[in-house]
């Protein structure tokens, strides 16, 4: 979902790339939270270029609203957690976290991710 690189791609080069189909941020640099330089890609289309780590994050959160994608399984409870507790966004019902191989789907929140919030609740964390 994040991918570094010490160039940026250019449009023409990302859409001959091996990123997935799901939203992703490309970022310059090693890591994530230093990059001064981040691009959201979906679908292998560049859709914007972010100069603040913080708001490349709340992007990728959003596009998955935007264009009604599930989160992928491998990061779902930990993208569902921080739309839930981070950054507020509670439906009353269902989940973004995609289905994983040989797994039901949900309709309910993630169970993982039910436990951190009651966990959570007995210190009253206000965001």
């Amino acid at each position: 979902m994040w991918h570094g690189k010490s160039i940026l791609p250019d449009a023409t080069e990302l859409r001959g790339s091996d990123l997935l189909m799901t939203p992703c941020l490309i970022f310059q640099g090693k890591e994530f939270h230093l990059s001064t330089d981040s691009r959201l890609v979906v679908n292998r289309m560049m859709m914007c270029e972010v100069h603040s780590p913080l708001t490349a994050f709340a992007l990728l959160v959003g596009a998955f609203f935007i264009f009604d994608l599930s989160y992928p399984a491998e990061a779902g409870a930990t993208l569902e957690c921080i739309q839930r507790v981070l950054m507020g966004i509670n439906p009353s019902n269902g989940t973004k976290v995609g289905k994983a191989k040989g797994h039901k789907i949900r309709s309910g929140v993630h169970e993982s991710v039910l436990a951190l919030v009651k966990e959570m609740a007995v210190f009253e964390l206000t965001v």
